[in-house]
């Protein structure tokens, strides 16, 4: 792709002092040099064109933290920021980092953080503040000591983990990425002696929704969805801090293997009519793992019902487990419940080493991160597909023919558990590109970058982040934003999260949710 040689940039302007509403001003910055950064266009805008636009910053080594932003809707430090990679359409789009109060312009009041980290108490405590000058400091384990110096004190305090998060709100219910970090930090002191479980449930940490989205803008890449928001939600289990829906949740599975409590004699009633089949090695290729919520969830039934005609109608060889099957533990694991996740995978590593499973397809991409990335980790080692990679097979060797024409706009929700965690992004679209007459538009926030839906975590059975600004909410008006009027899908969990979203937004009729597999099986010959 061409270089511009000259930049669009449309820049957020207020200042509260003299402005009702804000306001957009657009700007024509030169294309300097290839490794031209986002701070380099608003410095030239502030030096050459503009000197009453107001921006922080400091080092430009990633290190003060000062400049963070948005472009194009993705949170960034502006020094890291590329301008190569942050095009869209050849223009910039820049913005003040959301959720935050606008001092002026591009600027954001970061004293409301100082506040809350008073309010909680996070800071460090030696032995409950009763330290003496006179006594011998004890030994500190070297190990323990570089973990903390090289990991927690890397933080920069730029804020865009905060910004980018979806269940995080100006109303601070749930403290964030950023503060939860702050938290995470003084749990790895080896001398701390602070009530960081209290801390961590004052902060609200099971709202977290395990998008990672945060990973993915933190320019230090310090996977703060792993090594602080599993890790808390982790101490505040072991403290007894669990919320009252969370628990039953856990004690749902840890029951009856499914967050609903539900009986597992029930868990193959969506296959009654179908020609589905219990699993047998010596007749079946694949497991077909459907999980919880396309077992039991009525919607999310139909698409169990979706794939599995699919897969027969190409000819696919696949059973499913039926009341053999229990949860995957994917969201087990995300919520810190590290020893019930550990019993979940030994009991479903013995169902399959007792029914030789060796290739695993997933109706859920929870089920085919937990198989692919953690299962290994208890000799659980096999063949795993989410069931797009499989149609994607069928298309190109002819099992799988799609010839009858689906007209419409149609836009793409990225999984966060098949995109964030797995990297897959264009396997999908390819999917939906195959169609006949599905015109594809992409949202704004997209791959990457995409929304959460707000169904992890747990969420899609707490609701502990809820309300009119849920996150399924917000992505669902951004879907009906772009002028599709159907919303595709590639897990039953955002199919049942964006069902409840139309009707919350009052959408029906305006826009529907489809999964991938009910948009081909619709579309198959």
């Amino acid at each position: 792709m061409s270089k511009p040689e000259i930049l669009k940039v449309k820049v957020y302007r207020f200042d509260p002092s003299t402005d009702k509403e804000p306001y957009y001003q657009d700007y024509e910055v030169p294309f300097q040099f290839d490794k031209m950064k986002i701070l380099d266009v608003i410095r030239y805008i502030q030096d050459e064109i503009d000197s009453t636009l107001s921006f922080t910053w400091d080092c430009r080594l990633w290190n003060c933290g000062l400049c963070g932003l948005t472009v194009n809707k993705r949170p960034g430090s502006a020094c890291l920021v590329d301008v190569n990679n942050a095009l869209k359409n050849g223009e910039l789009l820049i913005e003040p980092l959301p959720h935050y109060k606008v001092v002026k312009d591009l600027v954001i009041d970061r004293e409301v953080e100082v506040q809350q980290m008073k309010k909680v108490g996070i800071q460090y405590d030696r032995h409950n503040g009763e330290y003496s000058l006179d006594k011998i400091p004890e030994e500190m384990d070297p190990d323990q000591v570089a973990f903390f110096r090289d990991w927690y004190l890397a933080c920069i305090d730029c804020l865009v983990c905060s910004a980018s998060c979806p269940a995080f709100k100006d109303n601070y219910d749930f403290l964030g990425p950023h503060l939860c970090v702050r938290i995470a930090k003084y749990i790895n002191h080896p001398t701390d002696q602070g009530d960081r479980a209290k801390q961590s449930s004052d902060a609200e940490v099971f709202k977290c929704v395990n998008c990672r989205r945060c990973d993915i803008v933190c320019p230090l890449e310090l996977n703060i969805s792993q090594k602080t928001m599993e890790l808390l939600k982790e101490e505040t289990i072991e403290e007894g801090f669990t919320p009252p829906s969370l628990r039953d949740f856990l004690e749902n599975i840890f029951r009856c293997g499914n967050p609903w409590g539900f009986p597992p004699a029930n868990r193959s009633n969506w296959a009654e009519g179908s020609p589905v089949e219990q699993f047998d090695a010596a007749k079946h290729t694949y497991l077909l793992f459907v999980g919880s919520t396309g077992s039991y969830d009525t919607r999310a039934q139909q698409v169990a019902r979706s794939l599995s005609d699919l897969l027969n109608k190409a000819g696919v060889s696949f059973g499913i487990l039926g009341e053999k099957e229990i949860s995957d533990g994917n969201e087990v694991a995300r919520i810190g419940e590290k020893g019930l996740f550990e019993e979940l995978a030994m009991k479903n590593i013995e169902t399959f080493k007792e029914n030789k499973v060796t290739k695993i397809v997933t109706l859920s991409p929870h089920a085919y991160n937990t198989f692919k990335n953690e299962y290994p980790d208890f000799d659980g080692n096999y063949e795993v597909m989410h069931y797009s990679h499989l149609l994607k097979e069928l298309i190109s060797s002819g099992k799988l023919k799609l010839n009858n024409n689906q007209e419409g706009k149609i836009t793409y929700h990225d999984s966060c558990f098949l995109g964030r965690y797995n990297s897959e992004y264009e396997l999908p679209r390819d999917l939906l590109k195959a169609v006949p007459g599905l015109n594809l538009i992409e949202m704004e926030r997209s791959k990457e970058n995409s929304f959460c839906c707000g169904g992890g975590g747990g969420n899609f059975v707490t609701d502990l982040v809820g309300g009119k600004e849920s996150p399924s909410n917000q992505r669902i008006r951004e879907a009906y934003e772009t002028g599709a009027s159907i919303l595709a899908v590639s897990c039953p969990i955002c199919v049942t999260m964006f069902e409840d979203a139309i009707k919350n937004e009052n959408l029906e009729g305006s826009i529907v949710v489809k999964d991938l597999s009910e948009l081909l099986l619709e579309s198959s010959s």
